[in-house]
């Protein structure tokens, strides 16, 4: 496997959106171990155009770095890209600014990016998420990075890899508590994992209705009078 630095941008439609379904396009290449916030940024190159929305993803892939530029090639037509002209506008653009530690020079494919170390909307993002990066971030000038502005507030997201035996396990312990404890719901919450587990409750016993009153039949029997013939007694 190898990690890629992938950097991407957009300034025609809905930029942002653009942007993000990348990103998460990306996933079909291999894992993004990690994406960078949103950025705005000034053109570069042609000025008079609309402002880029820049962001960078690690991507960890098992496609060589020229099966990588097709397939990034192939992502760029799906989402909408069409050719223009150099430095135009451009509904999405994803470039391998970095490959492992290779170096690759040819006329189509050349890793590192060339013109990485000039770009601070390039280095902005991926030194957010590559510190290895940070020392060409801070190489370039403070009126070059300052146009670079976040738009988005949230962190970088980081992909958890999440060991689910473990999980389970401490997930079957909490359940056996809980039914010692006579709870029938609890939540685990670690960073960005949640888990939420319940116990059926157990059935209520069925109500008895109450028997229905019994009922006496009573006659009434009318006793003879003393002396009478009837008596037995005189």
């Amino acid at each position: 496997m190898g990690l890629a630095r992938i950097g991407l941008g957009s300034n025609a439609g809905d930029a942002v959106d653009n942007v993000e379904r990348a990103l998460d396009a990306l996933e079909r290449l291999g894992t993004v171990a990690a994406r960078s916030a949103l950025y705005r940024s000034p053109p570069w190159g042609v000025r008079d155009q609309a402002d880029f929305v820049n962001a960078a993803a690690l991507l960890e892939t098992a496609l060589d770095p020229r099966e990588l530029l097709g397939a990034l090639k192939a992502l760029e037509s799906e989402l909408g890209r069409v050719t223009t002209y150099r430095w135009g506008p451009r509904v999405i653009d994803l470039d391998i600014l970095a490959y492992d530690d290779l170096i690759v020079d040819e006329p189509d494919l050349a890793i590192p990016h060339p013109r990485l170390a000039e770009r601070a909307f390039a280095l902005v993002p991926l030194a957010e998420i590559d510190p290895a990066f940070a020392a060409a971030l801070d190489a370039l000038g403070a009126d070059d990075r300052r146009p670079v502005q976040r738009i988005r507030a949230s962190a970088a997201r980081r992909r958890t890899i999440v060991n689910w035996e473990e999980t389970l396990e401490r997930v079957r312990s909490a359940a056996a508590f809980c039914a010692s404890a006579g709870l029938t719901r609890f939540r685990i919450e670690e960073e960005d994992l949640a888990i939420e587990v319940r116990r059926p409750a157990r059935p209520a016993r069925p109500v008895v209705p109450p028997a229905p009153p019994v009922l006496l039949e009573m006659t009434a029997v009318q006793v003879p009078a003393a002396g009478c013939s009837a008596c037995a007694l005189p």
